[in-house]
């Protein structure tokens, strides 16, 4: 009597690898202290980053969403990985958590793309 065989098969989804969210970019920079009377100075600063979604002015941030933050070391070096989309980034002197109290310096807008680098500086301009 010859016996019954019995397949199995195995099923593989057809999304196997595959990233359910699109790739982040990459934003990298450095926060800088400058200006000031003669000679003046230019020297990298610990701070918070900020960047929040969209083009934001400093008038509007308390009601603006913010995306990420993150903290230099102590050279003033950041990085951030964000969706791709529009973000203003705002740097505060030391270790802050508001913007709206402790920020300094002027927002620099950036576009920020799937999978590519972006590198900007941030500075406080010291009277």
């Amino acid at each position: 009597m010859l016996g019954s065989l019995v397949g199995v098969v195995a099923v593989l989804p057809a999304t196997t690898g595959c990233s359910s969210h699109r790739p982040q970019g990459t934003i990298v920079g450095q926060y800088r202290l400058v200006g000031g009377p003669a000679p003046g100075v230019n020297q990298p600063e610990p701070a918070t980053i900020w960047a929040y979604a969209g083009h934001v002015d400093l008038d509007q941030i308390a009601h603006a969403k913010v995306a990420a933050h993150t903290n230099t070391d102590g050279s003033g070096h950041f990085t951030l990985s964000l969706d791709p989309g529009a973000y203003t980034l705002f740097g505060s002197q030391g270790l802050s958590s508001s913007v709206a109290t402790d920020g300094c310096g002027v927002p620099v807008s950036v576009q920020v793309k799937a999978s590519t680098r972006t590198t900007i500086d941030l500075a406080c301009s010291v009277p």
